[in-house]
């Protein structure tokens, strides 16, 4: 054998063994990606909450958790659902509405009425503002003279509140 074959045979196993390390690399990347993905979880929050919405929370996180991202409203019945429950990625949890809370209308904060279905925080500063301005409201429909209001959302209410 000569030198020159020698140093190129020398050369070409190092660059053989170069290739097999980028190849195996190569090989653990997706492995490092799905290691990535399984550290997270996605789950649909809806119902009764101010923010509904996927959230991303890490693996083992319960119920609880992802409710209190979701914000729950005044109005939501959390002894409905088991906030002690590890999560699944994926779930979608739906928080049920507790129908025997009545908000009164006529002193409810802007803070309890935000928790109402379809009021939102704006919503709620202007039914406040507008009882300020007319007094006591003595009919549902007088909501109606608010920005915003309109029948369904009257509806939507109208098991929650009470004058």
């Amino acid at each position: 054998m000569t030198p020159e074959f020698e140093n190129w045979l020398k050369n070409f196993l190092i660059v053989i063994g170069i290739v097999i390390v980028l190849i195996s690399l190569m090989n653990t990347v997706p492995n490092a990606v799905n290691y990535y993905k399984k550290r997270v979880i996605y789950v649909h929050v809806c119902g009764a909450v101010r923010k509904p919405g996927l959230y991303k929370l890490s693996p083992g996180s319960r119920v609880n958790d992802a409710v209190e991202l979701a914000e729950p409203k005044l109005t939501a019945d959390l002894n409905a659902i088991n906030l002690a429950r590890k999560l699944r990625d994926g779930e979608k949890i739906v928080v049920p509405y507790r129908e025997e809370l009545k908000v009164n209308l006529n002193k409810a904060s802007v803070e309890e009425l935000e928790k109402l279905p379809g009021v939102t925080r704006k919503l709620a500063e202007r039914i406040v503002s507008y009882r300020q301005r007319i007094g006591k409201l003595s009919s549902l429909q007088e909501l109606l003279e608010v920005k915003g209001i309109d029948i369904q959302l009257i509806r939507d209410i109208e098991p929650y509140v009470e004058l």
